[in-house]
């Protein structure tokens, strides 16, 4: 899960199990110490709600989430070009069935490359540059060459929007990239997370659920 789902979900669990519901089951059956201890509970959300600074901050991990989406415009993109180097890498083939399962064609530029700029600007609608934050020194040979190609890849199609992809080498795939790549296609979430775990599961990454 993201971040803000994360911090969503938390509030949303906390307030249903302090909901007007459960205070008057506890009330009813004559547990009133525990019904006021789920009042103070429903409060404290309420006080916690009502913190500026703490609305803000929520508010801050939706946009981070939503940020490409809003400044791309959610649902105008359809086909999407990565470095075809990226498919030698299990989170490249990760992101490929991931964007497959969500009905997006995704094109390997280097066989964009051949046909020209011009041709490649018909062939998709944005760029996905993989942004290396971490490698291993077994891998430092391989992510020195994806960043080559990716910036090559940039210059060459400048025009073109562009998503970063941050890799973490070492950590395996991280749901929160996936997750802002899928809002430029769908806001449905649960799609998103779906997904994402049958493509985990194609690539026998994890056990499928």
């Amino acid at each position: 899960m993201t971040p803000y789902e994360l911090q969503v979900g938390a509030i949303d669990a906390m307030a249903k199990f302090y909901s007007w519901r459960g205070i008057a089951r506890k009330f009813f059956k004559g547990d009133r110490y525990y019904a006021a201890i789920r009042y103070l509970g429903k409060r404290l959300i309420r006080d916690w709600w009502r913190d500026q600074e703490n609305r803000q901050h929520v508010e801050w991990l939706k946009a981070q989430l939503y940020s490409d989406a809003k400044e791309l415009g959610h649902g105008v993109l359809q086909r999407v070009g990565l470095p075809a180097i990226l498919l030698q890498d299990s989170v490249g083939r990760l992101l490929q069935r991931f964007l497959g399962e969500l009905g997006v064609t995704v094109v390997p530029l280097a066989e964009a490359a051949a046909e020209g700029a011009a041709r490649a600007r018909e062939t998709v609608d944005c760029l996905i540059t993989p942004i290396v934050k971490r490698a291993v020194r077994e891998r430092e040979e391989f992510y020195a060459n994806l960043t080559v190609v990716n910036a090559m890849l940039q210059s060459r199609w400048d025009k073109l929007p562009r998503v970063s992809f941050p890799l973490l080498d070492g950590q395996g795939p991280v749901f929160e990239p996936f997750a802002k790549i899928g809002l430029l296609f769908t806001k449905n979430l649960d799609r998103i997370r779906d997904a994402y775990k049958t493509a985990g599961a194609q690539e026998g990454l994890w056990e499928a659920v």
